[in-house]
Protein backbone atom coordinates (compact mmCIF):
# COMPACT_ATOMS: atom_id res chain seq x y z
CA UNK A 1 0.00 0.00 0.00
CA UNK A 2 2.51 2.68 1.06
CA UNK A 3 4.95 1.07 -1.51
CA UNK A 4 2.52 2.06 -4.20
CA UNK A 5 1.45 5.74 -2.84
CA UNK A 6 5.37 6.41 -3.05
CA UNK A 7 5.61 5.49 -6.61
CA UNK A 8 2.64 6.81 -7.59
CA UNK A 9 3.49 10.62 -6.10
CA UNK A 10 7.24 10.06 -8.02
CA UNK A 11 5.56 9.48 -11.30
CA UNK A 12 3.39 12.71 -10.61
CA UNK A 13 5.75 14.65 -8.89
CA UNK A 14 8.20 14.50 -12.00
CA UNK A 15 5.73 14.27 -14.18
CA UNK A 16 3.85 17.30 -12.97
CA UNK A 17 6.87 19.21 -11.96
CA UNK A 18 5.51 19.23 -8.15
CA UNK A 19 7.59 20.85 -5.36
CA UNK A 20 8.73 18.23 -3.02
CA UNK A 21 8.00 15.09 -4.58
CA UNK A 22 9.60 16.37 -8.47
CA UNK A 23 12.74 13.96 -8.92
CA UNK A 24 14.17 15.75 -11.66
CA UNK A 25 15.92 18.83 -9.50
CA UNK A 26 18.74 20.60 -10.67
CA UNK A 27 20.75 18.29 -8.67
CA UNK A 28 19.46 15.22 -10.15
CA UNK A 29 20.61 16.96 -13.87
CA UNK A 30 24.11 17.86 -12.47
CA UNK A 31 24.25 13.83 -11.19
CA UNK A 32 23.62 12.85 -14.83
CA UNK A 33 26.35 15.92 -16.06
CA UNK A 34 28.80 14.05 -13.50
CA UNK A 35 28.22 10.66 -14.39
CA UNK A 36 28.26 11.80 -18.46
CA UNK A 37 24.70 10.33 -19.16
CA UNK A 38 21.68 12.12 -21.05
CA UNK A 39 23.56 14.70 -22.73
CA UNK A 40 20.67 16.22 -23.90
CA UNK A 41 19.50 17.03 -20.48
CA UNK A 42 22.67 18.56 -18.80
CA UNK A 43 22.06 21.87 -17.57
CA UNK A 44 23.26 24.67 -20.08
CA UNK A 45 25.14 27.60 -18.83
CA UNK A 46 23.73 30.96 -19.77
CA UNK A 47 25.73 34.18 -20.42
CA UNK A 48 24.57 35.74 -17.02
CA UNK A 49 26.27 32.70 -14.94
CA UNK A 50 22.73 31.38 -14.28
CA UNK A 51 21.33 27.51 -15.80
CA UNK A 52 18.98 26.84 -18.54
CA UNK A 53 16.92 23.27 -17.62
CA UNK A 54 16.29 21.86 -20.93
CA UNK A 55 12.52 20.67 -21.01
CA UNK A 56 12.51 15.91 -20.93
CA UNK A 57 10.40 14.08 -22.03
CA UNK A 58 8.71 12.54 -19.00
CA UNK A 59 7.43 16.16 -18.00
CA UNK A 60 4.54 17.97 -19.37
CA UNK A 61 4.43 21.94 -20.10
CA UNK A 62 2.18 23.89 -18.04
CA UNK A 63 -0.29 23.94 -20.74
CA UNK A 64 -0.17 19.66 -20.64
CA UNK A 65 -0.28 19.80 -16.91
CA UNK A 66 -3.74 22.03 -16.79
CA UNK A 67 -5.44 19.91 -19.34
CA UNK A 68 -4.34 16.65 -17.56
CA UNK A 69 -6.08 18.77 -14.50
CA UNK A 70 -8.68 19.17 -16.16
CA UNK A 71 -9.42 15.15 -17.37
CA UNK A 72 -9.10 14.27 -13.33
CA UNK A 73 -11.39 17.01 -12.50
CA UNK A 74 -14.31 15.94 -15.35
CA UNK A 75 -13.32 12.01 -13.84
CA UNK A 76 -16.88 10.52 -11.74
CA UNK A 77 -16.60 7.35 -9.94
CA UNK A 78 -19.37 4.55 -8.32
CA UNK A 79 -20.26 5.33 -5.43
CA UNK A 80 -17.73 4.14 -2.95
CA UNK A 81 -15.19 3.26 -5.24
CA UNK A 82 -12.63 6.48 -4.35
CA UNK A 83 -12.73 9.24 -2.99
CA UNK A 84 -13.25 12.92 -4.74
CA UNK A 85 -9.64 13.32 -6.62
CA UNK A 86 -11.13 16.57 -8.34
CA UNK A 87 -10.66 18.36 -4.58
CA UNK A 88 -7.00 17.95 -4.62
CA UNK A 89 -6.60 19.46 -8.24
CA UNK A 90 -5.73 22.70 -9.14
CA UNK A 91 -6.42 23.05 -12.48
CA UNK A 92 -4.68 26.37 -13.01
CA UNK A 93 -1.62 25.53 -11.40
CA UNK A 94 -1.43 22.05 -12.69
CA UNK A 95 -0.98 20.28 -9.13
CA UNK A 96 -1.96 17.94 -7.18
CA UNK A 97 -1.94 17.77 -3.42
CA UNK A 98 -3.63 16.06 -0.39
CA UNK A 99 -3.63 12.78 -1.54
CA UNK A 100 -4.45 9.83 0.23
CA UNK A 101 -2.87 6.52 -0.16
CA UNK A 102 -5.96 4.69 -1.83
CA UNK A 103 -6.58 7.97 -4.00
CA UNK A 104 -2.89 6.67 -5.16
CA UNK A 105 -3.86 3.25 -5.26
CA UNK A 106 -6.62 4.52 -7.88
CA UNK A 107 -4.75 6.84 -9.55
CA UNK A 108 -1.70 4.60 -10.74
CA UNK A 109 -4.23 1.52 -11.16
CA UNK A 110 -6.84 3.35 -13.34
CA UNK A 111 -6.40 6.79 -13.97
CA UNK A 112 -2.53 7.71 -14.64
CA UNK A 113 -1.97 5.38 -17.80
CA UNK A 114 -5.05 6.81 -19.73
CA UNK A 115 -4.45 10.68 -18.16
CA UNK A 116 -0.58 10.20 -19.35
CA UNK A 117 -1.19 8.61 -22.71
CA UNK A 118 -2.10 11.65 -24.77
CA UNK A 119 0.64 14.09 -23.30
CA UNK A 120 3.98 11.44 -23.39
CA UNK A 121 5.27 8.86 -25.84
CA UNK A 122 4.28 5.67 -26.37
CA UNK A 123 7.44 4.31 -24.52
CA UNK A 124 6.77 5.93 -21.63
CA UNK A 125 2.69 5.68 -21.76
CA UNK A 126 3.73 1.55 -22.16
CA UNK A 127 6.15 1.75 -19.02
CA UNK A 128 2.95 3.62 -17.96
CA UNK A 129 0.54 1.06 -18.29
CA UNK A 130 2.60 -2.41 -17.55
CA UNK A 131 3.74 -0.85 -13.96
CA UNK A 132 -0.36 -0.05 -13.21
CA UNK A 133 -1.61 -3.26 -14.58
CA UNK A 134 1.59 -5.40 -12.32
CA UNK A 135 -0.41 -3.80 -9.12
CA UNK A 136 -3.77 -3.94 -10.74
CA UNK A 137 -3.21 -7.96 -11.10
CA UNK A 138 -1.22 -8.38 -7.62
CA UNK A 139 -4.18 -6.42 -5.79
CA UNK A 140 -7.06 -9.29 -7.23
CA UNK A 141 -9.38 -10.82 -5.07
CA UNK A 142 -8.07 -13.97 -6.29
CA UNK A 143 -3.84 -14.60 -7.03
CA UNK A 144 -2.73 -17.26 -8.93
CA UNK A 145 0.61 -18.97 -8.16
CA UNK A 146 1.36 -19.39 -12.63
CA UNK A 147 0.10 -15.82 -12.58
CA UNK A 148 2.39 -14.53 -9.97
CA UNK A 149 5.06 -16.16 -12.16
CA UNK A 150 4.73 -14.42 -14.32
CA UNK A 151 4.29 -11.11 -12.63
CA UNK A 152 7.53 -11.86 -11.07
CA UNK A 153 9.23 -11.73 -14.57
CA UNK A 154 7.75 -8.70 -15.68
CA UNK A 155 8.53 -6.64 -12.73
CA UNK A 156 12.02 -6.77 -13.19
CA UNK A 157 11.76 -5.75 -16.97
CA UNK A 158 9.80 -2.74 -16.55
CA UNK A 159 11.92 -0.43 -13.54
CA UNK A 160 14.68 -1.04 -16.40
CA UNK A 161 12.37 0.25 -19.01
CA UNK A 162 11.55 3.13 -16.36
CA UNK A 163 15.69 3.79 -16.04
CA UNK A 164 15.79 4.35 -19.80
CA UNK A 165 13.61 7.05 -19.42
CA UNK A 166 13.72 9.11 -15.49
CA UNK A 167 16.56 9.99 -14.21
CA UNK A 168 18.71 8.01 -11.48
CA UNK A 169 17.40 10.03 -8.57
CA UNK A 170 13.80 8.89 -9.51
CA UNK A 171 15.01 5.29 -8.52
CA UNK A 172 14.49 5.23 -4.71
CA UNK A 173 14.27 2.50 -2.11
CA UNK A 174 10.37 2.26 -2.61
CA UNK A 175 11.01 1.98 -6.29
CA UNK A 176 12.95 -0.77 -6.03
CA UNK A 177 10.99 -2.96 -3.50
CA UNK A 178 7.96 -3.70 -6.05
CA UNK A 179 10.34 -6.66 -7.26
CA UNK A 180 9.52 -7.88 -4.03
CA UNK A 181 5.89 -7.99 -3.84
CA UNK A 182 5.10 -10.65 -6.40
CA UNK A 183 6.82 -12.91 -3.60
CA UNK A 184 5.05 -11.53 -0.72
CA UNK A 185 1.84 -12.28 -2.20
CA UNK A 186 3.50 -16.08 -2.63
CA UNK A 187 4.35 -15.92 1.30
CA UNK A 188 1.58 -14.11 2.26
CA UNK A 189 -1.49 -15.01 0.77
CA UNK A 190 -3.70 -11.89 -0.90
CA UNK A 191 -3.20 -8.65 -0.31
CA UNK A 192 -6.69 -7.68 0.75
CA UNK A 193 -6.13 -9.38 3.63
CA UNK A 194 -3.18 -7.56 5.26
CA UNK A 195 -3.24 -3.82 3.90
CA UNK A 196 -4.14 -1.30 6.18
CA UNK A 197 -7.04 0.28 4.26
CA UNK A 198 -9.19 -0.69 7.02
CA UNK A 199 -6.94 -0.06 9.74
CA UNK A 200 -6.19 3.62 8.90
CA UNK A 201 -9.82 4.40 8.05
CA UNK A 202 -10.71 3.03 11.67
CA UNK A 203 -7.88 5.09 13.24
CA UNK A 204 -9.36 8.11 11.26
CA UNK A 205 -12.62 7.59 12.84
CA UNK A 206 -11.32 7.49 16.45
CA UNK A 207 -9.23 10.38 15.51
CA UNK A 208 -12.45 12.27 15.48
CA UNK A 209 -13.44 11.03 18.66
CA UNK A 210 -10.90 13.33 20.53
CA UNK A 211 -12.64 16.39 22.00
CA UNK A 212 -10.23 16.62 24.67
CA UNK A 213 -6.54 16.78 23.07
CA UNK A 214 -4.83 16.69 26.65
CA UNK A 215 -6.70 13.31 27.43
CA UNK A 216 -7.13 11.89 23.70
CA UNK A 217 -7.20 8.50 25.10
CA UNK A 218 -9.73 8.82 27.44
CA UNK A 219 -12.05 11.04 24.62
CA UNK A 220 -11.79 8.05 22.21
CA UNK A 221 -12.89 5.60 25.20
CA UNK A 222 -15.55 7.68 26.19
CA UNK A 223 -17.04 8.49 22.74
CA UNK A 224 -16.49 4.73 21.69
CA UNK A 225 -18.67 3.35 24.58
CA UNK A 226 -21.55 5.68 24.23
CA UNK A 227 -21.60 5.45 20.51
CA UNK A 228 -21.56 1.40 21.21
CA UNK A 229 -24.15 2.37 23.68
CA UNK A 230 -27.02 4.15 21.20
CA UNK A 231 -26.19 1.60 18.29
CA UNK A 232 -27.39 -1.30 20.78
CA UNK A 233 -30.24 0.58 22.31
CA UNK A 234 -31.22 1.94 18.39
CA UNK A 235 -31.63 -1.96 18.22
CA UNK A 236 -35.75 -1.69 20.73
CA UNK A 237 -36.53 1.57 18.93
CA UNK A 238 -39.40 2.07 16.57
CA UNK A 239 -40.80 4.76 14.96
CA UNK A 240 -37.63 6.73 14.40
CA UNK A 241 -34.66 6.38 11.59
CA UNK A 242 -32.10 4.52 13.14
CA UNK A 243 -29.03 2.57 11.67
CA UNK A 244 -30.50 -0.66 11.21
CA UNK A 245 -33.75 0.53 9.56
CA UNK A 246 -32.94 3.55 7.40
CA UNK A 247 -32.81 3.79 3.68
CA UNK A 248 -29.64 2.25 2.02
CA UNK A 249 -27.88 4.94 0.34
CA UNK A 250 -28.04 3.45 -3.35
CA UNK A 251 -31.92 2.98 -3.34
CA UNK A 252 -33.12 2.67 -6.09
CA UNK A 253 -36.70 3.51 -5.29
CA UNK A 254 -38.08 0.19 -5.89
CA UNK A 255 -37.85 -3.05 -8.14
CA UNK A 256 -37.72 -3.73 -11.93
CA UNK A 257 -40.93 -2.39 -13.93
CA UNK A 258 -42.50 -4.46 -16.55
CA UNK A 259 -41.64 -3.51 -20.18
CA UNK A 260 -38.61 -3.67 -22.20
CA UNK A 261 -35.22 -3.78 -20.66
CA UNK A 262 -34.12 -0.55 -21.67
CA UNK A 263 -37.13 1.21 -19.92
CA UNK A 264 -37.39 -0.62 -16.99
CA UNK A 265 -34.22 0.07 -14.80
CA UNK A 266 -35.17 2.14 -12.01
CA UNK A 267 -32.80 4.93 -10.85
CA UNK A 268 -32.54 7.60 -8.75
CA UNK A 269 -30.90 10.42 -10.16
CA UNK A 270 -29.79 13.17 -7.26
CA UNK A 271 -28.18 16.70 -7.50
CA UNK A 272 -28.96 19.43 -9.32
CA UNK A 273 -30.59 19.67 -13.02
CA UNK A 274 -29.04 21.01 -15.67
CA UNK A 275 -29.98 21.13 -19.44
CA UNK A 276 -26.67 19.90 -21.22
CA UNK A 277 -25.46 21.59 -24.42
CA UNK A 278 -26.24 20.77 -28.00
CA UNK A 279 -25.38 17.02 -28.51
CA UNK A 280 -23.33 16.40 -31.46
CA UNK A 281 -26.29 14.24 -33.78
CA UNK A 282 -22.95 11.33 -34.54
CA UNK A 283 -22.80 10.80 -30.27
CA UNK A 284 -26.91 10.35 -30.36
CA UNK A 285 -26.79 7.91 -32.92
CA UNK A 286 -23.97 6.08 -31.14
CA UNK A 287 -25.73 6.36 -28.35
CA UNK A 288 -29.15 4.87 -30.15
CA UNK A 289 -27.45 2.23 -31.69
CA UNK A 290 -25.49 0.98 -28.53
CA UNK A 291 -29.80 0.61 -27.13
CA UNK A 292 -30.50 -1.02 -30.28
CA UNK A 293 -28.11 -3.50 -30.24
CA UNK A 294 -28.43 -4.60 -26.45
CA UNK A 295 -31.95 -4.59 -26.47
CA UNK A 296 -33.05 -8.36 -26.78
CA UNK A 297 -37.03 -6.83 -27.97
CA UNK A 298 -34.90 -5.81 -31.42
CA UNK A 299 -33.22 -8.46 -32.09
CA UNK A 300 -36.10 -10.13 -34.20
CA UNK A 301 -35.82 -7.23 -36.41
CA UNK A 302 -32.43 -7.07 -36.92
CA UNK A 303 -32.32 -10.48 -37.99
CA UNK A 304 -35.20 -9.37 -40.69
CA UNK A 305 -32.72 -6.47 -41.70
CA UNK A 306 -29.30 -8.78 -41.98
CA UNK A 307 -31.78 -11.14 -44.21
CA UNK A 308 -32.35 -7.70 -46.47
CA UNK A 309 -28.79 -7.01 -46.48
CA UNK A 310 -27.65 -10.80 -47.18
CA UNK A 311 -30.09 -10.20 -50.37
CA UNK A 312 -28.57 -6.94 -51.76
CA UNK A 313 -24.80 -9.66 -51.58
CA UNK A 314 -23.54 -6.45 -49.19
CA UNK A 315 -19.49 -7.32 -48.30
CA UNK A 316 -19.46 -5.68 -44.91
CA UNK A 317 -22.69 -6.69 -43.27
CA UNK A 318 -22.02 -5.44 -39.50
CA UNK A 319 -20.42 -1.98 -40.86
CA UNK A 320 -24.04 -1.67 -43.10
CA UNK A 321 -26.26 -2.66 -40.77
CA UNK A 322 -24.80 -0.73 -37.65
CA UNK A 323 -25.66 2.50 -39.95
CA UNK A 324 -28.55 1.83 -41.95
CA UNK A 325 -30.48 -0.28 -39.13
CA UNK A 326 -31.66 2.79 -36.61
CA UNK A 327 -33.40 4.63 -39.53
CA UNK A 328 -35.09 1.40 -41.43
CA UNK A 329 -36.28 0.16 -37.75
CA UNK A 330 -37.97 3.87 -37.51
CA UNK A 331 -39.83 3.63 -40.87
CA UNK A 332 -40.84 -0.31 -40.26
CA UNK A 333 -42.41 1.09 -36.58
CA UNK A 334 -43.68 3.99 -37.88
CA UNK A 335 -45.17 1.72 -40.95
CA UNK A 336 -46.87 -1.46 -38.54
CA UNK A 337 -48.56 2.09 -36.50
CA UNK A 338 -50.15 3.73 -39.21
CA UNK A 339 -51.43 0.08 -40.33
CA UNK A 340 -52.62 -0.32 -36.41
CA UNK A 341 -50.46 -3.27 -35.65
CA UNK A 342 -50.57 -4.38 -32.02
CA UNK A 343 -46.97 -5.03 -32.46
CA UNK A 344 -45.85 -1.59 -32.44
CA UNK A 345 -45.98 -0.69 -29.08
CA UNK A 346 -45.51 2.67 -27.51
CA UNK A 347 -42.63 1.24 -26.07
CA UNK A 348 -41.03 -0.28 -29.46
CA UNK A 349 -42.24 3.16 -31.67
CA UNK A 350 -40.11 5.22 -28.84
CA UNK A 351 -37.05 3.43 -28.57
CA UNK A 352 -36.95 3.07 -32.96
CA UNK A 353 -37.80 7.13 -33.45
CA UNK A 354 -33.99 7.23 -30.60
CA UNK A 355 -33.25 10.06 -27.96
CA UNK A 356 -34.12 13.58 -27.74
CA UNK A 357 -32.38 16.59 -28.79
CA UNK A 358 -32.86 17.92 -25.02
CA UNK A 359 -31.37 16.53 -22.19
CA UNK A 360 -31.38 16.87 -18.61
CA UNK A 361 -28.21 15.65 -16.44
CA UNK A 362 -27.66 15.02 -13.10
CA UNK A 363 -25.10 15.15 -10.88
CA UNK A 364 -25.63 11.47 -10.27
CA UNK A 365 -27.99 8.64 -9.65
CA UNK A 366 -28.52 5.17 -7.84
CA UNK A 367 -28.89 1.75 -8.77
CA UNK A 368 -29.78 -0.43 -6.71
CA UNK A 369 -29.80 -3.79 -8.66
CA UNK A 370 -26.17 -3.34 -10.11
CA UNK A 371 -24.91 -3.31 -6.09
CA UNK A 372 -26.98 -6.21 -5.38
CA UNK A 373 -25.87 -8.03 -8.61
CA UNK A 374 -22.33 -7.10 -7.56
CA UNK A 375 -22.93 -8.60 -4.16
CA UNK A 376 -23.97 -11.66 -5.19
CA UNK A 377 -21.23 -11.76 -6.99
CA UNK A 378 -19.21 -11.55 -4.52
CA UNK A 379 -20.72 -14.05 -2.21
CA UNK A 380 -20.67 -16.55 -4.45
CA UNK A 381 -16.80 -15.78 -5.23
CA UNK A 382 -16.28 -16.38 -1.47
CA UNK A 383 -18.66 -19.66 -1.63
CA UNK A 384 -16.31 -20.89 -4.35
CA UNK A 385 -12.99 -19.52 -2.05
CA UNK A 386 -14.42 -21.43 0.52
CA UNK A 387 -14.80 -24.33 -0.95
CA UNK A 388 -11.79 -24.48 -2.69
CA UNK A 389 -10.16 -23.89 1.44
CA UNK A 390 -12.09 -27.48 2.42
CA UNK A 391 -11.11 -29.40 -0.29
CA UNK A 392 -7.51 -28.18 0.67
CA UNK A 393 -7.36 -28.85 3.98
CA UNK A 394 -9.46 -32.38 2.66
CA UNK A 395 -6.56 -33.24 0.27
CA UNK A 396 -3.83 -32.08 3.50
CA UNK A 397 -5.38 -33.91 6.37
CA UNK A 398 -5.45 -36.82 4.09
CA UNK A 399 -1.36 -36.48 3.37
CA UNK A 400 -0.84 -36.24 6.80
CA UNK A 401 -3.13 -39.25 7.77
CA UNK A 402 -0.83 -41.23 4.59
CA UNK A 403 2.29 -39.66 6.10
CA UNK A 404 1.57 -40.72 9.96
CA UNK A 405 0.80 -44.43 8.25
CA UNK A 406 3.75 -44.95 6.78
CA UNK A 407 5.87 -43.34 9.64
CA UNK A 408 4.28 -46.10 11.83
CA UNK A 409 5.04 -48.99 9.26
CA UNK A 410 8.58 -47.27 8.97
CA UNK A 411 8.68 -47.32 12.99
CA UNK A 412 7.57 -50.98 12.70
CA UNK A 413 9.71 -52.28 10.22
CA UNK A 414 12.83 -50.41 12.17
CA UNK A 415 12.21 -51.71 15.80
CA UNK A 416 11.31 -55.22 13.67
CA UNK A 417 15.00 -55.11 12.13
CA UNK A 418 16.36 -53.95 15.62
CA UNK A 419 15.14 -56.81 17.39
CA UNK A 420 16.52 -58.89 14.53
CA UNK A 421 20.07 -57.49 15.18
CA UNK A 422 19.87 -57.64 18.69
CA UNK A 423 18.84 -61.46 18.77
CA UNK A 424 22.08 -61.55 16.41
CA UNK A 425 24.76 -60.25 18.50
CA UNK A 426 23.24 -62.53 21.17
CA UNK A 427 24.26 -65.51 19.29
Amino acid sequence: MHIEKNVCDNLVGTSLGIDGKNKDTEKARKDMEDQKIRKELHLKRRANGTFEKPPAMYTLSPEEREGFCDFLKSIKYPDGYAANISKCVNTHGGKLSGLKSHDCHVLLQRILPIGMRGYLNKEIGTALFEFGNFYQQLCSRTVKLSDLDKLQENIVLVPCKLEKIFPPAFFDVMVHLAIHLPREVRLGGPVQYRWMYPIERFLGVLKRFVTNKARPEGSIVEAYISKECTTFCSMYLDGIETVFNRVERNDDGGERTLGLAAFNQNVRPFGRIQRAPNVPVNERDMAHWFVLYNSPEVDPYREIHKTLLEGDNTIDIAKRQRKEFPQWFKGHMNELRKQGSPEATDELWSLANGPDALIDTYSGMGVEEERNRLEEERNRLQEERNQLQEEQRQREEQQRLRDEERQREFDELKAMLMRHMHGRDNV
